[in-house]
């Protein structure tokens, strides 16, 4: 990492991290400094950033949204990161292809995007995957990955139909990591497979020596005085055998109680033979904070250390046992709740109960142990129990940043382990880090020097490379001047580069959004007379693909039937009040799919929503000479019922027939596409006509069934040129003897600009329109920041149906520390 960045974060994380004590005492510091050092360097230089998406639903059904909030930190405080602003998600089919990826902007680690679920996917388990450029220098298991499913409501049955099961298999996880002769361990051990068996330990001869039972999701634990020269199985009540790892003669063995005291986590370290005593060292970590780090005295053959739990961070807590030559012998994992006695998180609504359609306002409010104000970035969704289900949420932030994000493999349901009504939910996971702990790293690489190979750059923009020419030649442009032109986050872009004697450019850490984008040319002059041409751009669909590794989309547990019925009901709803007679067909005008089926199919382009019910080719047109003001104006006299006048101060009114018509809304807007990304009308104005390839239209129930009542005026989609088409467009141009304008040019990708979610509003008369809720997703807030009074306002309005409402609200505090709340109430008459 570079040197100021570590210093950035390095000096926000210091200034951020809460007092923890640091218990040190050594016989050899010059050895304890190196190994701290370096594992100071691990946590610092190759600092790691996490990802956590917040979504709205567990579940999907074609044709609607899914909307995630995202949380980014980087250090061991889980800082909202200040380096990445590029986090890339993508949605992976279950054949394992990533189907739709999205570049979000992260501003102070937070960014906020959404999935349309075509009609046209095919029903199952995919997977959501996020992970920052910089996250690419190290594993792939700590990107963030979730299952979801996504559902078919015209399917009979969207059960998972179980296939084949695998071999039954088992593996055993001595705790500290090795079976020594005549030293008792506890053994635990995990099936691949969640089932309830029991068993018993046989030694070489067959001898029964232990029983053992699984406890929790294929997992138990047994505890076992191995013997010199002797072998084990686990041996099944229909005969099968599994072989325990082999007994070591000596070396060191370690125990952590993280259960009985309340205060103190017990370490045991024993030794398998004499000649080990007081050559033995234990380091105890989390995340790379360092708790505790002494050389232990040896009573007889053990030593016991007591490790005050206020000396230890949150989260996966590694504790690793060193011999004298600082060679690691043995590591358990364990997990440190959170303290959140420093925090009060509060969320309360005006009402306990309310009729359907009501108005709900909740009050969030957050303060220290002191009664202060404290800032939070929040996310917050509100459904129907009855249609969805608070327990099918089986991920939280808490959960994901402090244990998924640092262990090993997926884990099925990790918010049971902070269930506070689960009373088992310490012990499960007790068992669940004996067999699934993972470090980041290895202390073998650390001693040695070794770190990860940083070939991948923190992105905090987009960077561009490209050339300036004089215009209908190859002669370089020197010293041509290089402007981003447009708007980003409503703030003016003054970014500006000089191009050398050969013309050539480079920018850095540009800004925009998908289809925003533009650079404008000016020779030294300041004349117009040149061209840009692009060399590479940090297009993410082309050069940012991370390979797909296989075992990600494993199936799922069957189908909420409430869920589906309610999916069902909504979509009669959507069509009985949907009718309409005003259709009218292009005709001559339509695009016929099958000429471009293969450019439908291109990753940058229309994968997602394939064709509208119109298509206007619109490089046909440009190169037949005609011109057009902006990419909109490509409509203008072609589509029957499109319009487009301009006001007073020369700004576009657009107007289309055939919406989507409802009391509530009688004039829905239209929504504008740019390459399948939501975009502004203003950024449509803004595209220069050449770069378009074609323009598709969806009115009606088209569009709404692919976008939902936000899109009940009908949606424009505007595709734009991929670079082969761009040069075939100009070969074509020139072969007509027609000038096109190279000194503006259209950049390509950029972040995704998140849909608004659409909100329902009955106030006044709308609330009698007859037209019934049956919503399932109430609300969804994603971008909640607490003010000065550590305070926030959210209100929304209620469906129809009675029936109890849950909130969920998700954050976490600036310093680091994850947050969450939920509450209830009712809907009744």
């Amino acid at each position: 990492m570079q040197p100021n960045m570590r210093t950035k974060l390095q000096g926000l994380l210091v200034s951020l991290i809460l007092a923890v004590p640091f218990l040190f005492v050594s016989d050899s510091p010059g050895d304890f400094e190196d190994l701290l050092a370096n594992l100071e360097k691990q946590t610092y230089d190759y600092v790691q950033e996490k990802v956590y998406l917040h979504l709205d639903k567990s579940d999907y059904a074609l044709g609607e949204d899914l909307w995630f909030k995202a949380y980014t930190v980087a250090g061991p405080n889980h800082t909202p990161t200040p380096l990445s602003h590029n986090l890339h998600v993508e949605l992976i089919n279950p054949e394992m292809r990533v189907v739709r990826r999205h570049t979000v902007y992260l501003d102070k680690g937070m960014g906020k995007g959404d999935f349309a679920i075509a009609d046209s996917l095919k029903a199952g388990t995919y997977t959501l995957r996020a992970y920052t450029n910089w996250m690419r220098n190290f594993d792939e298991g700590f990107y963030f990955k979730k299952q979801i499913k996504i559902l078919d409501p015209l399917a009979g049955n969207n059960s998972n139909t179980p296939g084949e099961p695998p071999p039954l298999e088992m593996q055993f996880f001595p705790e500290g990591g090795d079976l020594l002769a005549g030293v008792p361990v506890r053994v635990a051990f995990e099936l691949n497979a969640h089932k309830e068996l029991a068993g018993r330990i046989v030694n070489g001869r067959g001898g029964e020596v232990l029983s053992f039972y699984t406890s929790h999701n294929g997992r138990g634990l047994f505890k076992i005085i191995p013997e010199k020269d002797e072998k084990y199985y686990a041996q099944l009540e229909d005969g099968t055998r599994f072989a325990l790892p082999p007994i070591k003669q000596e070396g060191l063995a370690l125990s952590v109680d993280n259960l009985s005291d309340q205060d103190n986590i017990l370490v045991k370290a024993q030794t398998a033979n004499t000649f080990m005593k007081n050559e033995a060292y234990l380091v105890i970590h989390t995340r790379g904070l360092v708790g505790f780090a002494s050389k232990l005295e040896w009573k007889g053959s053990t030593a016991n250390v007591k490790v005050p739990r206020k000396s230890l961070v949150a989260g996966v807590v590694h504790a690793t046992l060193f011999n004298k030559e600082w060679m690691p012998e043995a590591e358990r994992v364990i997990f440190q709740k959170q303290d959140l006695s420093s925090f009060k998180v509060s969320i309360s609504t005006d009402k306990a109960s309310y009729g359907p359609r009501d108005s709900t306002t909740l009050k969030l409010k957050v303060t220290n142990s002191l009664n202060e104000p404290i800032q939070g970035f929040f996310s917050l969704n509100v459904f129907d129990t009855n249609q969805l289900k608070p327990e099918a949420f089986k991920e939280h932030i808490e959960s994901s940043l402090l244990l998924s994000s640092d262990i090993k493999g997926e884990i099925d349901n990790a918010a049971q382990y902070f269930n506070t009504e689960n009373e088992q939910a310490a012990s499960q996971l007790d068992l669940l880090l004996m067999c699934r702990g993972w470090s980041r790293f290895t202390w073998k690489d650390l001693l040695n020097d070794k770190f990860s190979t940083l070939g991948h750059q923190v992105e905090q923009g987009f960077n561009i490379k490209g050339k300036v020419t004089l215009r209908d030649s190859k002669k370089p442009a020197p010293r041509a001047t290089v402007k981003q032109v447009g708007v980003f986050e409503g703030i003016p872009i003054f970014a500006e580069a000089i191009a050398n004697r050969n013309g050539e450019f480079e920018m850095k850490n540009l800004h925009y959004y998908a289809g925003d984008g533009a650079l404008k040319a000016k020779d030294r002059k300041n004349r117009d007379n040149v061209a840009v041409r692009l060399d590479t751009t940090l297009d993410f669909e082309r050069q940012l693909m991370v390979p797909v590794r296989s075992g990600i989309g494993t199936a799922t547990s069957n189908v909420d039937q409430e869920y589906l019925t309610g999916i069902k009901e909504r979509e009669q709803i959507e069509r009985a009040y949907s009718l309409d007679s005003s259709y009218t067909d292009l005709g001559t005008v339509v695009v016929e799919a099958d000429a471009h089926q293969q450019k439908f199919t291109d990753m940058q382009r229309g994968l997602v929503f394939n064709r509208g019910e119109y298509g206007v080719n619109a490089t046909d047109l440009m190169v037949k000479g005609q011109k057009f003001v902006n990419a909109l104006f490509i409509l203008q006299g072609r589509l029957p019922g499109f319009n487009i006048t301009l006001g007073d101060a020369g700004e576009p009114n657009v107007q289309m027939t055939r919406k989507v018509w409802s009391i509530r809304n009688p004039d829905p807007p239209i929504q504008y596409y740019i390459d399948d990304a939501p975009a502004s009308l203003a950024a449509v104005t803004s595209l220069p006509a050449e770069r378009i390839e074609r323009v598709d239209v969806l009115k009606g129930m088209r569009a709404t069934s692919i976008f939902g009542p936000s899109a009940n005026g009908g949606a424009l989609l505007f595709y734009t040129k991929t670079q082969e088409e761009y040069n075939d467009y100009l070969t074509r141009l020139a072969e007509n003897k027609i000038i096109l304008d190279k000194s503006t040019m259209s950049i390509q990708s950029g972040y995704y600009k998140s849909r608004q979610f659409y909100k329902v509003d009955y106030r006044g008369d709308l609330k009698n329109e007859v037209k019934p809720d049956r919503r399932g997703l109430i609300h969804w807030e994603p971008m909640i920041v607490t003010d000065e009074n550590g305070e926030a306002i959210i209100t929304w309005f209620n469906a129809d149906l009675e029936t109890n409402i849950h909130i969920n609200l998700e954050g976490i505090w600036a310093g680091g520390v994850p947050l969450r709340a939920s509450a209830e109430y009712k809907v009744e008459k």
